[in-house]
Parts: C-alpha cells; structure tokens; sequence
C-alpha cells in the first residue's frame, strides 16, 4: 500500500501553485507512487485535460477542489459530474468560492 496525498494543486490554481501536471508526473513515477490527486481550491479549470495527461503517463487520476475548507473528491464519472454542475452553478451565481 502506497502513500497518496490528497490535496495536491496544480498550475490551475487561482491563488497560487508552483507545482506543473508535467513535474508532478514525473516526481510521482520517480517516487513510486501510482495515484495522483489534484484538487484545487474553488476551480475545476482544465480537469479533464489533466485526468487525460494524468492516465497518459500511467499513473491514477483522482480530481477534486477545495471549497470552504472541504476537499471534495471525484469518486466516478458521477462525481465528476456531480462537481462540474457544483462550481459551475456556484461561478454563475458569482458566489466568492474562498474560505
């Protein structure tokens, strides 16, 4: 059984992450870890091109964001849906998505 965090953010985040999808691929495959989890804080930006570069290299994708101190995970194509219409309907409404 392998260590996965959870709460990773990658160049999408609003607010600030020095961390690329590209480097954090490649640090995971030299660590030996198989899952990789992105969750930003209030925005789903660019998730699905980043599942697909994820699966790409071969390791598991796992998507997420951070919402008022909640970290919201992405179990099934379900969830993921579940999340899209979640921030979506929240950024249409010009809800502040931060803590």
């Amino acid at each position: 059984m392998s260590f996965t965090p959870l709460y990773v953010n990658n160049e999408f985040e609003i607010l600030s992450s020095p961390n690329k999808t590209d480097e954090l691929i490649q640090a995971y495959k030299k660590a030996g870890i198989e899952t990789l989890s992105i969750a930003n804080h209030g925005n789903f930006f660019q998730s699905l091109q980043t599942y697909k570069k994820i699966l790409q290299a071969g390791l598991k994708p796992v998507l997420g964001l951070l919402y008022e101190d909640n970290l919201l995970l992405a179990k099934n194509l379900q969830g993921y849906s579940n999340l899209s219409q979640f921030i979506s309907q929240g950024q249409t409404n010009f809800q502040i998505l931060e803590d």
